[in-house]
């Protein structure tokens, strides 16, 4: 049944009953003039034994039409991109695991699909499979092993949980692409503020001084060290320091100079001798004779540089005293620097005497000599 409005202003009711004996349908029309609402009731009124079926049978072509059109909506394919691949499912108002399932993709551990699994895609949507990759992560002491997805190494480090501030250093950097089976490293950078106290060191003023012999010195004023406090900041990676940066100092304590008198006499008068020389020193002085008692069973009379033992022959430290060198030793008198012993080192000599009485005599004893 139905209802026309024509251009001239007349209703049209129609209706489309069976005919008696099955034979078609056939179609009835009612023209009215359109003279008001009360005609068009008056004319529903009069044909009111034929709307049951002619409402039934509209009930039926529309429930129809829905199914048709359900049916074409619902059978629509989704589309699921994964791997590289697309496929095409249909539908049917399944959730997306079905569909996966329909196309074979499987997920593995850490995988992300879109749509969540459990979800109901609409039909002509895309469903995408981002598969996860292995990575390895160090970070804090421990070494975490984790499949992940995303593009770029930050994604990973955030999928590990692991947070990282502004000074952390991830290697490699955080905008570089994951690659399968990649190592990312974290270092941990923190900074700590410390103050430190340390020594200052004093300072050596030397003077030259007429009186003392050329080669002697003696302190005039005793040098002691000072005090002062840093201000530093120190750079860690891991909690070990990798930087020391002075920021700040505070002198408690000023150091004091130490004052040396150095000599530059080189001349003396001893034993009725005027002698000039190049350096005095202080040494320790024993004796020797030529003899095996002194140098062993090996002795045969003669120094290491070929000269004969006996007085006015000493021994020194070459790498103090070079050898060859004439000297003037104090109660002992002029000598050559002409023989070496296995105990002479350092500011020390071993003056030479041809009997033992006479080494003896002179036992160890600390002197001054005189290079010339």
């Amino acid at each position: 049944m139905g209802i026309i409005t024509s251009g001239r202003g007349c209703i049209y009711l129609y209706w489309i009953p069976v005919q008696e004996g099955g034979t078609g349908p056939a179609v009835e029309s009612i023209q009215s003039p359109n003279q008001g609402g009360a005609d068009l009731l008056e004319l529903i009124y009069a044909n009111r034994k034929k709307l049951p079926v002619v409402v039934a049978l509209t009930v039926v072509f529309v429930a129809a039409g829905l199914g048709i059109a359900f049916a074409a909506i619902a059978g629509r394919p989704v589309t699921i991109v994964a791997d590289g691949c697309a496929y095409s499912v249909r539908s049917w108002g399944r959730p997306v695991k079905e569909l996966l399932s329909t196309a074979s993709v499987t997920l593995q551990e850490g995988d992300v699909v879109t749509p969540g699994p459990a979800e109901k895609p609409a039909p002509g949507e895309i469903v995408v499979v981002e598969r996860a990759v292995p990575v390895t992560l160090i970070a804090d002491g421990e070494r975490f092993h984790i499949r992940a997805t995303g593009q770029y190494v930050r994604d990973a480090v955030s999928q590990a949980g692991i947070s990282v501030s502004d000074h952390d250093l991830v290697c490699p950097v955080s905008d570089e692409e994951i690659v399968p089976g990649m190592t990312v490293a974290l270092t941990r950078v923190d900074e700590e503020m410390v103050t430190r106290r340390v020594a200052i060191p004093f300072q050596v003023q030397k003077r030259e001084d007429g009186e003392l012999e050329l080669g002697m010195s003696k302190v005039i004023q005793q040098g002691k060290g000072g005090l002062k406090e840093l201000a530093l900041r120190l750079v860690k990676h891991n909690g070990k320091v990798l930087k020391t940066e002075v920021i700040g100092e505070k002198v408690l304590q000023q150091p004091i100079t130490q004052i040396v008198a150095l000599g530059t006499c080189g001349v003396v008068s001893r034993g009725g001798h005027t002698i000039r020389f190049k350096k005095a020193m202080d040494v320790v002085a024993t004796a020797y004779t030529p003899g095996p008692e002194s140098t062993g069973a090996s002795a045969d009379g003669y120094t290491a540089t070929g000269l004969r033992a006996g007085y006015g022959i000493v021994a020194v430290d070459p790498r103090i005293i070079k050898l060859g060198s004439r000297v003037y030793v104090e109660g002992y008198g002029f000598a050559v620097a002409g023989d070496v012993g296995g105990a002479i080192k350092g500011a020390r000599i071993d003056v030479c005497f041809e009997t033992t009485k006479e080494a003896y005599q002179w036992g160890r004893k600390r002197v001054r000599i005189y290079l010339l």
